[in-house]
């Protein structure tokens, strides 16, 4: 019984150990995306038809983790529709997801400067981007807009504001 106790006590030490060793940017970023939301409840308005069918074939690749090809489905719906916020945002998220982080920032930052909705997830997808891309002064002025308004990333935002600072 020791035996198994001290060895679930060693191994707990090598995976804290394994955690400890990776660069503070991607425990950051480990720790606060672990995985792609799924895209849900789209309401789409003033779209061509093609349109609508590459948007929605977009968020059935995106949901099954195809990033790469939904990503061509929202950017050819987006340039074919160029305030379709929504398939803009979904083609930085469908970058961000597929890795592409320099790419993502390029959307994210594009809605940001462009539309009015999307604000708080496209600073929060940036954030994260940046934090990815080991330029975590990028992120702060993001996360700290993000933190001082109330909304469902504002605890999240306050607590990767403190880690980087540490």
């Amino acid at each position: 019984r020791y035996i198994a106790i001290a060895a679930s006590f060693a191994l707990l030490l090598i995976l804290n150990n394994i955690t400890s060793n990776k660069p503070k940017n991607e425990r950051i970023f480990t720790e606060y995306h672990q995985s792609s939301e799924k895209i849900s409840g789209i309401q789409i308005r003033n779209a061509k038809f093609n349109s609508l069918n590459d948007f929605e074939n977009g968020v059935s690749l995106y949901n099954s983790g195809n990033y790469a090809e939904s990503y061509n489905k929202f950017h050819q719906t987006a340039q074919e529709n160029k305030n379709f916020v929504q398939a803009i945002y979904y083609s930085g998220l469908a970058l961000f997801e597929a890795g592409e982080f320099n790419k993502s920032v390029q959307i994210f930052l594009q809605i940001l400067n462009n539309f009015d909705v999307y604000h708080f997830e496209s600073e929060w997808y940036l954030s994260l981007a940046f934090i990815k891309l080991n330029q975590m002064q990028n992120a702060v002025p993001y996360l700290k807009d993000i933190a001082s308004q109330k909304n469902s990333r504002q605890k999240a935002a306050k607590e990767i504001i403190n880690k980087i600072s540490e």
